[in-house]
């Protein structure tokens, strides 16, 4: 009992966490960090709106921590992770690729990334079933591969327009993001080793407590560039 009113209590401080971030760079303009350095308006909303599916993604799972019945928690945390494929884990793409600001990239790629996951997790609460997960697994983790191989090559081409138009890199490289891709992968393996564990739910909390902090540092220090038609050319 004394362990899970701990767990709640770090559950309800990571969920206040990402609302308190969600809500300072919405309405926050200029930079707590580092003032003199003018963050992209493109990625600060971005990611406030990633930290507000973060904190939607916390009260939608509260529910499970009150159900008796197996049944009834499956079915709440199919939903939940069927919510979050549809929010939270797009808008984690979508922030990696505002980042690079050497030109748009089409981002409702991440959304199309979602679709195959979000017709398995339907057919799961359909029936009440974990038997296609590993279809899930499978998938999210080719897919996570792929965008690692897909961020490496787009920071490498990042690294040399940047190289190209700026002699001062600092507050401008971007290699730090590859924090978050690696921490999403270790955290994707823990979950398929030990989904029900305390010791995967604390160290989801920790690893949201982080990511929170690692992604307002990161929109915080980073310098918003402006691309001429000259450096487009």
């Amino acid at each position: 009992m004394q362990e899970e009113t701990l767990y709640l209590i770090l559950y309800g401080a990571a969920t206040m966490l990402s609302l308190t971030a969600c809500c300072y760079l919405l309405l926050r303009r200029s930079n707590a960090i580092v003032p003199d350095v003018t963050s992209p308006v493109r990625l600060r909303w971005w990611t406030a709106a990633f930290f507000a599916s973060m904190t939607l993604s916390h009260i939608w799972y509260l529910p499970t921590f009150y159900f008796t019945a197996n049944d009834d928690k499956l079915l709440g945390t199919l939903i939940g992770a069927t919510l979050d494929f549809l929010t939270l884990v797009p808008l984690g793409i979508v922030v990696l690729m505002s980042m690079l600001q050497d030109r748009r990239r089409p981002l409702w790629l991440a959304g199309v990334m979602m679709v195959p996951i979000i017709a398995v997790m339907t057919v799961c609460i359909a029936n009440c079933s974990i038997t296609h997960l590993p279809v899930v697994y499978i998938y999210y983790l080719s897919l996570g591969i792929g965008l690692i191989i897909y961020m490496v090559r787009e920071v490498r081409q990042y690294g040399r327009w940047l190289r190209d138009n700026y002699a001062d890199l600092e507050h401008k490289e971007v290699w730090q993001s590859f924090v978050v891709l690696a921490v999403i992968l270790l955290f994707f393996g823990i979950y398929t080793l030990d989904p029900h564990g305390l010791a995967y739910q604390y160290a989801t909390q920790v690893n949201n407590i982080i990511l929170v902090c690692y992604l307002v540092w990161r929109v915080e220090t980073l310098s918003e560039l402006n691309v001429t038609p000259l450096q487009q050319s």
